[in-house]
């Protein structure tokens, strides 16, 4: 039978009880391939500390890899390769050394994975999505308050997202090909022309707020308790179609 990788790993590291490493030694002294498998293992660690080491010469200043991994192992969970750990360190540090001006680091890296004399392709570069302009009113709703919707054309096929939220004021807002806005006293009334949605945030403490949709009501706050023509969805928000 012969040592598992984890064992193998271990008495590299010098982390097995003395008793377990006396039988791991017996069994590499007798073992040619658990032996051959334990130098190769001693000497990928010794290329990967070398590598840290060429990239940040002020690691000599730093606790030694060696420390450092040792902390992060945890056990008898499932363990991750030495290697493969100090490999994905290497990766973060020689990505950070590449991304300086002037650093030698990337020349480097492409020689040492197989890539010299290629150059990776370049992505096309690609504009910033712009956010759409966002228009809107905010009213405070006194004693009571009525929010008029009149879908005309394309606003037929729009939506009304109605929801509850702190604050004091009644916030109506929509792209501005979408819908347009008048207020008087007690009355909002919102002109909505562009299929899109039309969001409509309510404050919990308005005494009374009342949404209707061609002259029909379809959404009411009033004394703390909500009714409406449609139900809320998972995340309390309702969303009121303005087709007839």
């Amino acid at each position: 039978m012969h040592l598992d990788d984890e064992r193998i790993e271990r008495r590299r590291d010098d982390e097995l009880e003395p008793v377990e490493r006396i039988e791991a030694d017996r069994h590499l002294a007798d073992c040619a391939p658990c032996r051959e498998r334990f130098e190769r293992a001693r000497s990928a660690d010794a290329r990967v500390s070398n590598l840290l080491r060429g990239l940040d010469p002020a690691a000599s200043a730093r606790p030694p890899l060696e420390a450092i991994l040792a902390r992060a192992r945890v056990r008898p969970r499932l363990r991750v390769p030495r290697f493969a750990a100090a490999a994905a360190l290497l990766v973060v540090v020689a990505g950070a050394a590449a991304a300086l001006p002037g650093s030698p680091v990337r020349a480097w890296l492409q020689g040492w994975m197989g890539g010299a004399g290629t150059r990776p392709a370049t992505s096309p570069t690609v504009p910033a999505p712009v956010a759409p302009a966002i228009g809107g009113v905010a009213v405070t709703p006194g004693a009571r308050l009525v929010i008029e919707l009149r879908p005309t054309g394309a606003g037929e096929s729009a939506r009304a997202l109605v929801n509850l939220v702190e604050g004091e004021a009644v916030v109506v807002s929509a792209a501005p090909d979408v819908a347009a806005f008048d207020s008087e006293e007690g009355r909002l009334t919102v002109r909505v022309s562009g299929a899109g949605l039309v969001r409509i945030d309510v404050p919990l403490t308005a005494p009374e707020v009342e949404i209707r949709v061609h002259g029909r009501r379809a959404w009411r706050l009033a004394a703390g308790r909500v009714d409406a023509s449609v139900p809320a969805d998972s995340l309390g928000e309702i969303a009121i179609p303005l087709g007839e």
